[in-house]
């Protein structure tokens, strides 16, 4: 298992799915390709592919067209599955691939391959999680598959400061787990609830003494005739 193969089963677990692998599964002629197929509901799937940036151009042809058509049989014929393939593996099943991009790859050339992949309806939905070998670095330097890697996203994603930074100068490492969340649809972002604000509290420590006797009296003007009435009044008393 390669380290992104490794990296984007180790979130699916994360996020409670059960991964299921097909090893050597075979596309065509000598062509073999190893796929995770991962769910936690048996309603929703995805299947992942670490494939060789070479072979993108065969998505849209011999590869999505073989899994559609022969997956589901393969699978249905084994004894034991950690999970139960349903009649919504048809209709509900995205496919996510990740590719290591050569270097000298133009980035105009990567992207038009990248979208020629996701804008094709057919089969399946698709993601093209593309990364390169910097992106790997950051992988084996961080030690990204020895921690909570769900958390560590959260973590980076969430902090303003790298934010910043990463709009101002950029930041490959920001710029990955960015990557990360706009083409793994599992990977979701959790947000830390916050204790509320005690506003009145707040309020009750800025007032004076004389203001916080008057308080009440200030609660109970509730129509616009009590406010006028009471701004009135102060005038009187005032005069």
């Amino acid at each position: 298992m390669s380290n992104m193969e490794t990296l984007v089963n180790r979130i699916a677990v994360e996020q409670n799915f059960t991964v299921h692998v097909e090893t050597e599964f075979k596309i065509s002629g000598d062509s073999y390709l190893n796929l995770y197929i991962a769910t936690k509901d048996s309603f929703e799937y995805f299947i992942f592919i670490d494939l060789p940036y070479t072979q993108l151009q065969f998505v849209n042809k011999k590869i999505q067209i073989t899994l559609f058509t022969q997956l589901k049989k393969k699978m249905l014929e084994q004894e034991a599955l950690p999970f139960e393939v349903t009649h919504f593996f048809e209709k509900n099943t995205s496919l996510i691939l990740t590719t290591n991009v050569p270097d000298e790859e133009s980035k105009l050339t990567l992207l038009k391959s990248v979208s020629a992949i996701e804008e094709d309806s057919y089969y399946y939905k698709k993601q093209v999680l593309y990364y390169s070998n910097l992106d790997l670095d950051i992988i084996i330097n961080k030690r990204l598959l020895d921690i909570n890697l769900s958390e560590y996203c959260n973590t980076i994603i969430s902090n303003i400061e790298k934010y910043d930074f990463f709009v101002s100068f950029g930041d490959e490492e920001y710029d990955f787990i960015a990557r990360l969340y706009e083409k793994l649809p599992f990977l979701t972002l959790s947000v830390t609830e916050r204790e509320q604000l005690d506003l009145d509290s707040m309020i009750n420590v800025s007032l004076s003494i004389d203001e916080l006797e008057e308080l009440p009296n200030l609660l109970a003007l509730t129509t616009s005739e009590a406010i006028d009435n009471w701004i009135e009044n102060i005038g009187i008393l005032n005069d």
